[in-house]
């Protein structure tokens, strides 16, 4: 009995730690609870077009895991094109200050 008390508090030892296993155990179940939200709506509203694809829900968690790989890209193309717009209005400003500043030295 003492033999299994020992290799309990060794593998206790092992373990990650508890608050660190949770909040990534959160992560991925809001992850697949969304994905799988998701695709049960893409996936009954193909069934609404077509009413035989009944076999559809076997793909509920892949459409919802691809709609939502689909949802970031298209929101960090957006942010990328957001980006370059800041870039080309700081240095649009610059070049005007320049322009001042050399108008005003004359």
């Amino acid at each position: 009995m003492s033999k299994e008390i020992i290799i309990y508090e060794v593998n206790k030892t092992m373990q990650p730690n508890n608050t660190q296993k949770d909040i990534l155990s959160l992560i991925l179940e809001f992850v697949y609870t969304t994905a799988n939200f998701f695709g049960h709506k893409i996936v009954e509203g193909i069934i609404v077009i077509f009413p035989n694809a009944n076999t559809l829900y076997q793909l509920t968690d892949p459409i919802g895991l691809l709609a939502i790989i689909t949802i970031i890209l298209i929101i960090a193309q957006i942010a990328k094109k957001v980006a370059w717009v800041i870039v080309g209005v700081g240095w649009v400003l610059i070049l005007v200050r320049i322009v001042i500043l050399l108008l005003i030295s004359e």
